[in-house]
């Protein structure tokens, strides 16, 4: 990740993203700035300035602390990027870091007039030499394994504590061999005249070294942002050697003291880029951090919305310690809680349910968690102002990798309306059935009323005209000829009452002299055509009408619109039966229309739906009148079980195994075209 102003990379993409232009420029500004600074102190280095007694232990501290961070971050970035070539320079750095503090213990004047360690009069040159030439050679080791292809490290901890022991083990063989070998090593120094160890060759050489790790730094076309800045490293680490011990000549003159502030910015330098780094790193993540902490509380605003409008509120208990662990603001609401109060009890929640309810309740939760199942719990809840509450409530355990309940999480939702809905729809049906009752009884009065009049008159004639027959024939002598007029209106009477009741017959179709339209009927064909005209009624309650007609079907011989009638009537039953149940079927809602020859010369039809079955008085559902549905008349049956049998056929009814039930009706094939029907 780049931050603004192409300055400072994180701390990941050092070692890989190159350097940017701003970064460029400061790098260049930085190093042109020591170069100058070199040329013009080069005349002056000698100059012999005033002893500071406290100049070198403070400096050597700031190194010290300096150069231990930087070492840290470095093998930070190592146990990130699993480089080998970081490792090297993490631990040049911690070279570096642990060499001053041998070189301070045996400074003279720091703290003995001949410095800790046993000290000789070369220790502290020789290691200042070492301590500069070993820091450039682990730079040059950097830089030659990171031109090369990238070599992983796997264990990356153990990888730092050896680097770790083996740098301190070179810094104390470096401090023993300056120490105790110090009469092995050739004399470099005289008084505070180091000027030995420039015509030996000895600062000079780790002059050229320093070069050649700049030549081969400089000109890589890959270079990094970390390959940048340690470019300005050697640049005033060169600045620091070439003023130090080389152009001056003893201690505490300007290259001395000049010296020592190249040592200090070569130091400094990497350790705030990586400060800069880490920052920016830093506040990437914590900028990632407050833009999915603004989800999550977006997310958590979004649920606890659809939690208000769902009536749902969410919760966990701890079954091991009788805990709650969480409770939505819904279930707050639901159980008319105070959110400033803390978390709930749990049995705090139980003693809100009603106590018809709460045994149950209780014993279901505990066997849920015994069980480790999924419960769907239905109970009331009676609020401090005793209002009721119907909750619906779904828990369900949390096993740990040991199958042990750890946590019963659960949902608990306000279905009071639903059930108040439910309630008030149940006293509506009711209310409708007692009112279609109402209404049936009395459209049954009028019936037999309208019968009553129509019936009354020929009866009564037929009455009066017996009485006058008899009297007639009472006479002495009989009155033959007026007894006969009698008798002959008798008859009149009487065959018109029987009219009236032809007309109500007629009115249901069932009058065997009303004509008939005989033709060949295709049984298969008018199942079809009946089931496409009431598919668009099934599909407005999500039923699907399936048909399944055998081939072998024979054309039989009877009134098409009378077949139609009776097949319409058994899928309008079995929709009605059907609608009220769709919603509750775990498999789709479906009638089936079957089509069969049996082996007795019978066409079989059958009717089959997946509804709420056959009422409880099965065997009066073809009774006249008889029905359980609010807006029946209780007739449809009974028709069409008269039609059928008016064919010599049977209808009947039996309930599934599963859910619905199934009409079946049958019809001979033996009839011809001209026939009649035989009636029942």
């Amino acid at each position: 990740m780049v931050v603004v102003g192409e300055f400072g990379q994180g701390t990941a993409l050092l070692t890989s993203a190159p350097p940017g232009r701003r970064e460029r420029v400061v790098a260049l500004s930085i190093a042109a700035a020591s170069v100058l600074t070199l040329v013009l102190a080069a005349p002056f280095a000698r100059v012999q300035l005033p002893e500071i007694k406290a100049f070198v232990p403070a400096y050597q501290a700031a190194l010290l602390v300096t150069d231990l961070i930087t070492a840290a971050l470095l093998y930070g970035l190592f146990a990130r990027a699993r480089s080998v070539a970081l490792l090297v320079l993490a631990s040049g750095y911690l070279f570096d870091a642990l060499m001053i503090v041998p070189h301070t213990l045996t400074f003279p004047g720091v703290f003995t007039a001949t410095g800790l360690l046993g000290a000789g009069a070369q220790s502290t040159s020789w290691l200042y030499y070492f301590w500069h030439g070993g820091f450039v050679a682990f730079l040059l080791g950097y830089i030659v394994l990171s031109m090369r292809a990238p070599v992983g490290v796997r264990n990356s901890g153990r990888a730092v504590l050896a680097s770790v022991l083996a740098t301190a083990a070179i810094v104390v063989a470096i401090t023993g061999l300056t120490t105790r070998g110090h009469d092995w090593l050739p004399v470099i120094m005289q008084g505070t005249d180091y000027t030995l160890g420039i015509k030996k060759g000895i600062s000079p050489f780790i002059c050229i070294v320093t070069l050649v790790a700049i030549a081969m730094l400089w000109p890589r076309r890959n270079r990094s942002v970390l390959d940048l800045w340690l470019l300005v490293v050697l640049c005033a680490w060169i600045c620091d050697v070439m003023l130090s011990a080389v152009l001056g000549a003893h201690r505490f003159d300007l290259g001395f003291y000049a010296g020592r502030a190249f040592g200090l910015l070569a130091s400094s330098v990497l350790l705030v880029m990586l400060l800069i780094s880490a920052r920016n790193e830093l506040d990437e993540k914590m900028h990632d951090l407050e833009i999915s902490n603004q989800e999550r509380r977006r997310s958590e605003a979004y649920l606890a919305e659809a939690q208000s409008l769902t009536r749902t509120g969410s919760w966990a208990w701890d079954p091991r310690t009788n805990k709650m662990l969480h409770c939505s603001e819904e279930v707050f609401r639901i159980y008319r809680l105070q959110p400033r109060e803390g978390l709930p009890s749990f049995e705090m929640l139980l003693q809100r349910i009603h106590p018809d309810d709460r045994d149950r309740i209780r014993e279901s939760t505990v066997e849920s968690v015994r069980q480790k199942i999924e419960r769907l719990l239905e109970f009331r809840i009676v609020l401090p102002d005793g209002t009721l509450k119907y909750i619906e409530s779904i828990r369900r355990p949390v096993l740990d990798g040991g199958g042990n309940v750890v946590e019963v999480i659960g949902t608990s939702i306000d279905v009071t309306e639903r059930k108040r809905a439910e309630e008030q729809k149940e006293r509506l049906h009711k209310l409708e059935a007692e009112l279609a009752h109402v209404n049936r009884i009395s459209v049954l009065g009028e019936l037999a009323a309208s019968l009553a009049h129509e019936i009354r008159q020929p009866i009564t004639a037929a009455v009066l005209n017996a009485r006058a027959c008899l009297r007639w024939l009472a006479h002495d002598p009989p009155d033959l000829e007026e007894a006969r007029a009698a008798a002959m209106s008798f008859e009149e009477d009487a065959i018109r009452a029987g009219e009236v009741m032809t007309r109500v017959r007629r009115f249901y179709k069932l009058e065997k002299d009303t004509p008939a339209q005989r033709e060949l009927v295709d049984l298969n064909g008018s199942i079809r055509q009946i089931a496409a005209l009431l598919r668009n009624e099934a599909a407005q309650y999500s039923i699907a009408i399936r048909v399944v007609l055998a081939n072998n079907i024979p054309q039989i011989v009877a009134d098409r619109v009378q077949i139609q009638q009776v097949l319409m009537n058994l899928l309008l039953n079995a929709i009605e039966a059907t609608k009220d149940t769709a919603g509750e079927l775990k498999t789709a809602a479906e009638i089936t229309v079957e089509s069969q020859l049996s082996a007795g010369g019978e066409v079989s039809i059958v009717v089959r739906d997946t509804g709420k079955g056959l009422p409880e008085h099965a065997d009066r559902i073809f009774d006249p009148f008889f029905t359980t549905k609010p807006q029946g008349t209780g007739m449809g049956l009974a028709i069409s079980r008269s039609l059928v049998e008016s064919y010599g056929g049977r209808l009947w009814a039996s309930a599934n195994l599963g859910s619905g039930a199934t009409f079946h009706f049958t019809l001979p094939i033996s009839v011809t075209k001209g026939a009649e029907p035989s009636h029942q």
